[in-house]
């Protein structure tokens, strides 16, 4: 039996915000008071690191602003050895810096720097950092990388309306999000205050869902079959449970893309599941925004996911270790969203659980009239 990640709370507990209360009204105020003064240059690593250009760039914006250079931490996650290990460093500065740079850039396929994106969008929802994101097309470095990028940008799209009272920056260039980071970060130290006591809290609706379950993950047809088996015959009869499996994208993946989203963000409850034998770049990137879509649109989300058959450091265990750990510190901070994630040990296990939610939907739907 291939070994299964599971949840990894092996480390301090650090800064906690003290938001962790369920529902919709998320206030940033609060999450803002346990933050470090530091802009995390996160995403993309590879041969070509933006940050030598990035973090000379800010340092001189702040000394022509007349400010200290070092008046900010800047962390980089580049290393010549990465290890598991790098994972927990990496997800506390994710999850603890007040400023988070999330380019994914043309310069590597940044597989796991995608999956990233999503993480720290729900930092700047849930603990109220200031997040600046760019996703280039990445058309250059094949249709992998192309497809998981326009997945990536399509959920952004497709979560704006809830994203836009938090102010989650996308940039069309670095260059703009370098500029973008370097202004925010000027008017918060001239400032010398973050937002003020009395901000008012964002408030989100939260949307009825699709009475189904969506089985997604690696292009497996067996794995995800296997999960719907597992469920009672009747849900798959009345079309109340599916899997997403293909054989292949069309002349237009955008389209099959969009409508995927659509279905996943509409959608009760979402069953992910990531085999041993496939890369399932895409499918470990698309996990991140499905954990948003718990957040922002209470949907339940359960994962089962293999190690690859890959050394431990390889590039797919890499992006499947640091997602793992993401999802960890979130469950750690937000004790509520437990209620909503599920890390499953076995297909048997997901299958179950996401039964169950889907029952707990049509009760509180039934409760309500709805």
């Amino acid at each position: 039996m291939s070994e299964v990640f599971g949840l990894n709370y092996n480390e301090p507990l650090g800064h906690r915000p003290f938001n962790d209360f369920p529902g919709l009204e998320i206030s940033r105020t609060q999450g803002l008071a346990k933050l470090h003064d530091c802009i995390a240059w996160m995403a993309t690593c590879g041969e070509v690191d933006y940050r030598q250009e990035s973090i000379p760039y800010l340092r001189h914006a702040l000394a022509e602003a007349g400010l200290a250079p070092d008046a900010l931490e800047q962390y980089s996650p580049m290393t010549d050895n990465w290890t598991p290990e790098c994972a927990l460093t990496e997800k506390r500065y994710l999850a603890e810096s007040r400023f988070l740079a999330l380019p994914v850039l043309s310069t590597s396929e940044g597989q796991a720097s995608t999956a990233e994106v999503p993480f720290g969008v729900i930092g700047g929802l849930l603990r109220g950092q200031e997040v600046f994101t760019h996703i280039a097309p990445g058309g250059e470095l094949g249709q992998r990388v192309f497809i998981g990028r326009t997945i990536a940008r399509t959920y952004l799209n497709a979560f704006k309306e809830e994203l836009e009272p938090v102010k989650i920056r996308n940039f069309e260039t670095l260059d703009k999000l370098q500029e973008g980071v370097a202004q925010t970060a000027i008017e918060y130290l001239q400032q010398q205050v973050g937002h003020t006591a009395d901000a008012p809290p964002t408030i989100l609706q939260k949307p009825l869902l699709g009475g189904r379950i969506v089985i997604t993950g690696s292009g497996n047809q067996k794995l995800q079959n296997d999960i719907l088996r597992q469920l009672p015959s009747r849900m798959v009869d009345m079309g109340m449970a599916s899997t997403t499996y293909v054989t292949g994208f069309d002349s237009r993946p955008d389209v099959q893309i969009a409508r995927e989203v659509s279905s996943k963000t509409t959608s009760a409850v979402n069953l992910v599941g990531i085999s041993h034998e496939q890369l399932s770049y895409g499918a470990v990137n698309e996990i991140g925004w499905l954990v948003l879509g718990s957040v922002l649109h209470d949907q339940a989300l359960g994962i089962y996911m293999e190690r690859h058959d890959s050394n431990e450091t390889s590039a797919p265990n890499r992006q499947r270790h640091l997602t793992m750990s993401h999802i960890s510190r979130l469950l750690q901070d937000f004790p509520w969203l437990t209620q909503r994630i599920k890390v499953a040990e076995n297909p048997e296990a997901l299958s179950k659980w996401g039964r169950y939610k889907l029952e707990e939907h049509y009760d509180w739907r039934n409760a309500m009239r709805v």
